[in-house]
């Protein structure tokens, strides 16, 4: 059974989609590990300004080595965008860094626990 969840500005499509395999023909087609249309609110101004779909972004990236992924996100906004990458250290812990259009760095060591 197909279940949509719901966002703040409609409907979340990714899950919509991914049964009719929109995105994962588009990703294979480009050669990409990872496609994503997504939404945050928190990058919508606090006024209401942006709109509805002010938080929505564009992700995409690959792996360009066995455990070193190289994505980069763009929103709808033309200073939106950023370029992340993430290395595996260790099984269970990685290292991702962050750089965006307007100048905001960021860097995170995870560790991931499956239980």
């Amino acid at each position: 059974m197909l279940r949509k969840t719901q966002c703040d500005f409609g409907w979340d499509w990714n899950i919509a989609l991914a049964p009719i395999g929109v995105l994962g023909g588009v990703r294979d087609a480009l050669g990409l590990d990872r496609l994503d249309i997504g939404s945050d609110d928190s990058a919508a101004p606090a006024d209401g300004s942006g709109g509805a779909l002010a938080g929505t972004s564009l992700s995409a990236g690959r792996y360009i080595a066995d455990g070193v992924y190289l994505g980069f996100e763009q929103g709808l906004t033309p200073d939106s965008g950023s370029v992340n990458i993430e290395v595996e250290v260790y099984p269970r812990v990685t290292v991702e860094g962050e750089i965006g259009q307007t100048n905001n760095s960021s860097v995170g060591l995870n560790y991931k626990f499956d239980y």
